[in-house]
């Protein structure tokens, strides 16, 4: 990561609604949340997408242990592709940027390099990191900070993002290009 505001973290669908033992949940999804709350310090800019996003369901939300503060942003989306959805600040107030969409909010911001991680890899993972570099970004999914639905799922969707011209960082790589932070660290 060449600086914190020229980098982007994108979490997707991290929601209690995909996360657990049930057809539309990932048994895994729980294991990521310490994994995000790690990688949320090294970035200014954090974007929370969330799908069929409404404030006063608990089941769509972000999930309750991610540690999000004043400097996320949501995206509140009706599709697997998070520049599709439209932006609201932490106090989930629409706001006023062209279209509200992330590719404004993103370019506004200066921001040349994102971090892709969430719930589901094989779908809407797949899709906003794809998006992404079709977008210009240097884009990056950190593994394991993602969760899937099947292997198979998750290993066709890593070689699609792969030949779109996604990169792979482990969190070694991540401690590597920051300034180790401890929580971080005490994960490897």
């Amino acid at each position: 990561m060449e600086g914190k505001k020229k980098s982007a973290l994108i979490i997707v669908d991290v929601q209690p609604m995909f996360i657990g033992e049930g057809n539309s949940q990932t048994p895994t999804g729980a294991a990521i949340v310490p994994v995000i709350n790690a990688l949320i310090p090294i970035f200014d800019n954090i974007i929370v997408s969330c799908h069929n996003w409404i404030p006063e369901s608990p089941a769509c939300n972000p999930h309750l242990g991610l540690r999000l503060d004043s400097r996320a942003v949501f995206i509140h989306k009706n599709s697997c592709d998070a520049f599709e959805g439209e932006v609201y600040n932490a106090q989930r107030k629409k706001t006023y940027l062209p279209e509200h969409k992330l590719l404004p909010l993103l370019r506004a911001r200066k921001v040349e390099e994102v971090f892709v991680c969430g719930v589901f890899t094989e779908w809407c993972v797949k899709e906003t990191a794809i998006s992404a570099v079709k977008f210009g970004f240097k884009t990056h999914i950190v593994e394991p900070a993602c969760a899937g639905k099947t292997e198979n799922g998750i290993k066709d969707a890593m070689k699609a993002m792969s030949v779109a011209g996604v990169l792979f960082k482990g969190l070694a790589d991540c401690i590597h290009e920051t300034k180790h932070p401890p929580e971080l660290a005490a994960l490897l």
